[in-house]
């Protein structure tokens, strides 16, 4: 892999059940090593971070990029 693509990152556990969404916030929450009250209550919007790079999550662009590849806790 090359660019940005080396950097991406996958979710540790399993994909949302599709019949069990929650209504409001993000589906991703349960997963997520930097999800707060907020993504409980909030479903976050689609934005442009970058030229020609969109993102849906609460948490600030520049915190997730400075994290370790495997959040703490993770065995996998």
């Amino acid at each position: 892999m090359t660019g940005d693509l080396a950097s991406a990152r996958a979710l540790p556990g399993r994909p949302p059940d599709l019949t069990t969404i929650p209504k409001t916030g993000c589906v991703f929450r349960e997963r997520c090593a930097f999800a707060t009250d907020v993504c409980t209550d909030s479903e976050p919007q689609l934005e442009e971070f970058r030229s020609g790079h969109r993102r849906a999550c609460h948490a600030d662009v520049a915190l997730v990029r400075s994290a370790p590849a495997t959040p703490k806790g993770d065995a996998s």
